[in-house]
Parts: structure tokens; sequence; C-alpha cells
């Protein structure tokens, strides 16, 4: 089973990279520096493709570079989602609940 990872594309470290909680957002097994997987982002349906930076087993995070001009939205999906991807190509996603 492929590592997958819940990210949040309003939290950017050094820009291109981003943090998530190594106990609650990876899902599948234990990532290892170096490895790439899958990344999602569940309330827009964004996903994609991330690689392992770092894993702080003290702090219990994983620092991940992420393509965020890669990341794509389901197919079928548009309106308010699309405004969502097109936002995080910028680098200024702020997800919305609404439909």
């Amino acid at each position: 089973m492929r590592i997958s990872v819940e990210i949040n594309p309003n939290l950017r470290v050094d820009g291109d990279k981003t943090v998530a909680d190594l106990d609650e957002d990876v899902h599948g097994g234990a990532p290892v520096a170096g490895e790439w997987v899958g990344v999602f982002e569940p309330q827009s349906g964004l996903y994609g493709e991330g690689w392992v930076l770092e894993v702080d087993e003290v702090e219990r995070e994983v620092l991940l570079g992420v393509a965020w001009g890669a990341l794509r939205l389901p197919e079928g999906n548009s309106g308010q989602r699309s405004l969502a991807l097109n936002a995080v190509l910028n680098g200024r996603l702020l997800v919305s609940t609404a439909p």
C-alpha cells in the first residue's frame, strides 16, 4: 500500500514545502526521507505527489516537498473547487467548506 499524507495547502514552509502530523495525517505506513508519497487535501479534493524531506520523530512531524503546480482535482469538479485549484497554483489557497 502506498503512503498518503493529508496536507494543508495554507501551511507552507520555505515556499514549496509543508509540514504534516506524523500520527494524524500520514496513512498507509511510516514515511522515510527520500520517499515519494501521495498527498491530498480532503476539503477541496486536491491530490498529487510529494516527497518526504525529513521525519521528526520527536516532534511527530513530517516535512514534505510538494509540487504545488501539479496538484489536481478529481474529475467532475467545477465551480468553487476550480477556484480553489487556481488559488493553490498561485500560492494562496483559502479552503472553503461551501459547495
